[in-house]
């Protein structure tokens, strides 16, 4: 997974299917640019700790700019991660791609109110299913107006 010459960051573990799934970004070489997005897996049951090759998750998701902060749905097979390669609200943006039949469809923009004309990333769904937590460095109006520090925001479903 760390390659001599490279950055290897963003690490989210998820668990389906009877296998461990680590994603991450990675500006190692033979990406498409910038910070790419990366899986490599391993079965659950096993005793050794060695995760199979990364595989880079394509040009659906990746861009020649950067993609990070990967969060894996497992119950849907939903992926949610930050990019500024894919056209946006501003800085960097929330998408969502599902994988069907092997390969990830084409991200979609999360949207408002989860994106916003700053950086919004590290898109992270509560258990329940019921909201999530993301971190950004958005506005709020009033008592912040610039975009210099990331505040940590909850967002529920109604």
């Amino acid at each position: 997974i760390n390659l001599e010459g490279s950055s290897a960051m963003f690490p989210h573990v998820a668990q389906a299917e009877g296998r461990e799934f680590l994603f991450f970004a990675s500006d190692r070489v033979g990406g498409f640019g910038g910070l790419d997005l990366y899986v490599c897996e391993r079965p659950l049951e096993s005793e050794e700790l060695d995760f199979s090759f990364p595989q880079n998750l394509g040009r659906a998701v990746n861009t020649g700019a950067d993609e990070v902060t990967p969060f894996y749905q497992a119950d849907t097979q939903m992926l949610w991660f930050s990019s500024l390669g894919h056209p946006s609200l501003g800085g960097f943006d929330i998408f969502k791609t599902e994988k069907e039949n092997g390969t990830w469809s084409r991200p979609i923009n999360a949207g408002l109110p989860l994106n916003s004309s700053g950086d919004d990333y590290f898109y992270v769904l509560k258990k329940s299913g019921e909201g999530a937590f993301l971190s950004s460095n958005r506005p709020d109006g009033s008592s912040k107006t610039t975009t210099i520090d990331d505040d940590i925001y909850e967002v529920f479903w109604h």
